[in-house]
């Protein structure tokens, strides 16, 4: 039986928008407008988790390399080279 976790890198979420980085107050009050912040509060900027692959959990693993692997074959077919 398999025991799962929940995605370390979207909280579970399937989703996130860790690829924008940081947001200062100053980019907020320049650069943003009040449509872009709701746009982004409301996950308009979110792209799928590529650790989980959306699902916001994986499998749970001493071995945290095969958390990026969403299949026991796939683990197994990249490990040995193929893809």
């Amino acid at each position: 039986m398999e025991n799962w976790e929940i995605c370390c890198n979207c909280s579970g979420e399937g989703k996130h928008s860790n690829h924008i980085g940081a947001i200062t107050s100053s980019e907020l009050s320049q650069d943003w407008s009040d449509e872009d912040l709701e746009s982004y509060k409301n996950g308009a900027y979110d792209k799928s988790c590529a650790v989980c692959y959306g699902t916001g959990k994986v499998r749970e693993s001493k071995n945290r390399v095969e958390i990026y692997y969403a299949t026991d074959e796939e683990y197994y077919r990249k490990r040995e080279g193929g893809y």
